[in-house]
């Protein structure tokens, strides 16, 4: 049976740490490694305070990490999907008008230039790293699409 509720407990700090901020994700897992220790201290005063505070230590450096890496993730996944807009269908969609009478439109992407700037010293004290920089050099426009298919009336 406690072997059940460990599991569980492990199981419900994964799930819940990713939708939360850092502290409330440490905070969970002190709490959660906390009673998975006290659980393993098989009602032994010496060993629950123990298993309490090495639970609670574990649980809190294995939530921060867990929490960091699905930021990390989530931000990785946020970049390349505003880099690549085009792969995911963002630009070029029709949609039909509410008035009838009005023709379908579609939005054309953005022209984006990127410069290379290459690693340089500045005023002989600064060391500037080689980037990249964006810039755009035409923006989207809506333009009107035809239609081709013809209307019966």
């Amino acid at each position: 049976m406690k072997k059940q509720i460990i599991s569980l407990l492990i199981i419900q700090s994964f799930v819940l740490t990713g939708c939360s901020t850092t502290s409330k994700s440490v905070s969970f897992g002190l709490a959660t490694g906390a009673v998975t220790g006290l659980a393993l201290g098989n009602g032994d005063h010496q060993k629950s305070q123990t298993g309490l505070a090495v639970g609670a230590l574990v649980g809190g450096i294995a939530s921060y990490f867990i929490h960091k890496s699905l930021e990390k993730r989530d931000a990785t996944t946020r970049k390349e999907t505003l880099f690549n807009l085009e792969k995911f269908d963002t630009y070029g969609q029709v949609r039909e008008s509410r008035n009838l009478n009005s023709a379908p439109f579609s939005l054309s992407p953005a022209m984006v230039e990127q410069d290379y700037i290459e690693t340089h010293v500045q005023d002989g004290k600064r060391l500037i790293e080689g980037h990249r920089i964006w810039s755009i050099s035409e923006e989207s426009q809506w333009t009107p699409v035809r239609n081709t298919k013809q209307r019966k009336h």
